[in-house]
């Protein structure tokens, strides 16, 4: 099948299963290299070979920005996400933070840097 289903958190994407060779070396690249019942299941929460659907239990908050990169090459994060919980997205999936584009990545880095040094204050 050259479709498969991404679940996360409930929410269904319809993707080609080539799209996951574009980052080789991330969460779903590794998917797409997945050969046995324990090696998928070390990716994702469950599966469903029958559906081609793979379930995340994940919160969907940035997956649209995830699948746009794998879709288009190009990593950015909008103002309005938490940096924090972005970064921790992006250390589930994988996806090195130097993939950001520089439009986003000098923003990224001060901004985290900001806050874990808010954080350490407290």
């Amino acid at each position: 099948n050259k479709r498969l289903a991404l679940n996360v958190g409930g929410i269904r994407h319809e993707v080609m299963w080539k799209m996951l060779q574009q980052v080789p070396n991330s969460r779903l690249g590794m998917l797409y290299q997945a050969q046995t019942h324990d090696d998928i299941l070390a990716l994702c929460s469950d599966y469903s070979l029958v559906d081609n659907e793979y379930f995340f239990d994940r919160h969907p908050r940035s997956f649209n920005t995830i699948l746009n990169f794998y879709r288009t090459g190009k990593l950015h994060i909008s103002d309005e996400m938490c940096i924090l919980a972005f970064r921790d997205d992006l250390d589930y999936w994988k996806i090195p933070e130097e993939y950001m584009e520089s439009c986003c990545l000098d923003k990224f880095l001060a901004k985290k840097e900001l806050i874990i040094e808010e954080m350490e204050k407290i």
